[in-house]
Parts: C-alpha cells; structure tokens; sequence
C-alpha cells in the first residue's frame, strides 16, 4: 500500500502538503500545478487513504449519531436505512443512540464522540441544550420528526411534518365513506396528546368520537388486538376504527377476525404511518403516509453539506414542512 511519504517523493514536495492536499484540509491552498502533481501521483502509487488517518487529520469523529426512542419501530427502518447509506457515501459511519443505553445525545457531542448528532424522534421537543453541547466548530445537530402542538426547536436545522395534518385526511376519508362516528385506539395515556388533536379534528368535521385505551404500555400488534376485543363488547359496536398506528391497527384487525367478523364489510380500520409491511394486511390497510425518510434525508443533506465547509455556521436553520398523504388501500369501506 502506498504511503504519504512515498507520494511526497515521487511529487517532489513534502509528507505535510500532501496530506493537507489529498484530506482537503481547511484553511491551506495550494499552487494548481502543485495540486495536481499530488494528486497524479497518489494515482499512479493506487494510493488509498485510510479513514481513521483522514479522521485523525481533520480532527472529526466520521460519526453521525442518531437519537431514537423505539428502535423495534418499523416506522424507524426506511429513515435510518436512508441515513446510513448517506453517511456511507460519505465514508461516516452510523450509531444510534437509544433511551436505555445510558448515554444520551447531548452527553456523546459534550464527549466529541460525534460529528453531527441527528435528532429523529416520534416528537420534537425544545433542543437547545443540544445546541449548548457542540464542543467544536463543526458539530452539527439536526431534528427530524412529528409536530403536535408545541413551538418547533430554534436554532437547530428542522424538517417535520404536521402530526394534525394526517389526523385529519384520515377522519375526513370516514367521514366521506359515510362513517358518523370513529372509535380511535390509543394505547397507554403517554399517546394521549394525539388522541387529543384526533378528538379536535373530529368535532371540526363533525365525527362522533370515542377513544379506546389501556393502563400498561405493551408492544403494538398486542395492544391492537387488545384494543380490538375490547371493540367486539361495545354497543353498540364502531363502524370504523383509526389506530395510533399501524401495527396497532394490524392488531385489531386479527382481533375482528378473531370474533368473526370482517374487514371492511363489517367494521372499517385504518392506521397511521404506512409502515413497509402495512400494504401486505389482509387486507392491505389504509393508512396515513408520514414522510420520516424524507425529513432525515433533507437534514442529514443539510448537515454533510455544512461539515465538508467545516463550520456549522453553513447551515441553513430553517423548518421545512413536509405533507402527509392519505393511502387508500382496501381496509375501509362504506359502514354497513
């Protein structure tokens, strides 16, 4: 494998002009003839440079940190494949940070164990004290994620989508259906502030409302067909049924079937996110497309861009809203 040294040699100048050349050091310029002299040569040595070296010379970690809270989600799995096959091309690696590791965002950029701290979240809360952790001159911190009621984060690159936005297209497609009332499965109380803005959205339309929930947390195909058989003992019994998200709705769709009944003929369930296997329900289930994977990708663009200048004084702050998108697939239907 060839050497700095070696390429110093065959291009008549020095190992330190040639690192500085071939790492693309900020803040050095070099002669366009002396340039490509280096370069030339690294090409005819086959010269190629080693990541931890590269990394060690411009001072920088190559890691972007993603913050998430579930990491068994589905939600999650299109947005961090996206975010790593980008921090691939750029020869940065990837790491999650999760709410039981023991280490949270703010402490790994406090520790300069990372380049750029990404912030997906199922919600987006204040996060200036990730603004108050960067300890160098080129860490980055973006946010990524739902909006409910609260003031987007300042200060911070932010692409979101309208958590109320999505509500709505799905209670506005039952009530086109000709659904009168909805019943919502919300699980534990911690999801209560989107129960809220669905309950808000249904009395703008003029939905009867009725939310269904539980006293524990479980996993999210359990809850569903909790939630569902607690559905079958009502009276009388919901006409449509919008769960929180889609592997509830995918839970109370096996309880429906459980009590013999049938989807959409008998009761109509839509979900919330379009997760990947959510088109594979029996039957396919509407739902409520969430643009995760496009709101990673615009911060995380944003971000590299703003590392290869050195400063994260290069990026752009702004909050970029993306829409949400109703996909009608076969769970729902006209009430019986």
């Amino acid at each position: 494998m060839a050497t700095i040294q070696q390429i110093a040699e065959e291009a008549g100048v020095s190992g330190t002009t040639v690192s500085r050349i071939l790492n693309d050091v900020p803040g050095y310029t070099y002669a366009e003839r002396t340039r490509s002299r280096v370069l030339e040569a690294a090409r005819w040595l086959d010269y190629h440079p080693s990541p931890v070296a590269r990394a060690l010379v411009r001072r920088r970690t190559n890691v972007i940190a993603i913050a998430i809270r579930e990491p068994d989600d589905p939600h999650y799995a299109i947005p961090l494949r996206r975010a790593h096959k980008m921090a691939s091309a750029k020869g940065m690696t990837t790491t999650l940070v999760l709410p039981d590791s023991g280490m949270d965002l703010q402490a790994l950029l406090q520790r300069g164990q990372a380049d750029i701290g990404l912030l997906a979240r199922g919600s987006l809360g204040n996060c200036e004290s990730l603004e108050d952790a960067l300890v160098a001159s080129h860490q980055i911190v973006v946010v990524a994620g739902p909006r409910y009621t609260y003031p987007l984060p300042s200060g911070v690159r932010t692409a979101y989508w309208e958590e109320r936005e999505g509500l709505r297209q799905g209670l506005e497609h039952l009530a086109e259906l000709g659904h009168a009332s909805v019943t919502y499965l919300q699980g534990h109380h911690s999801n209560r502030p989107k129960m809220e803005l669905a309950r808000q959205e249904a009395e703008r339309i003029g939905l009867a409302f009725e939310a269904v929930g539980l006293n524990e947390p479980a996993p999210r195909l359990w809850e569903g067909a909790e939630m569902g058989r607690l559905v079958m003992e009502m009276r009388p019994r919901p006409t449509a049924l919008f769960a929180r998200t889609d592997e509830v709705a995918i839970g109370a769709i096996y309880a429906i079937y459980e009590a013999g009944l049938r989807v959409p003929e008998d009761i109509s369930v839509m979900g919330h996110f379009d997760i990947p296997f959510a088109e594979f329900a029996n039957p396919p289930l509407t739902t409520i497309s969430t643009p995760f994977a496009e709101c990673v990708e615009d911060v995380l663009q944003a971000a590299l861009d703003a590392l290869e200048t050195g400063s994260r004084e290069a990026l752009v702050l702004e909050n970029i809203r993306f829409p949400t998108r109703l996909v009608h697939r076969r769970s729902t239907a006209p009430p019986a």
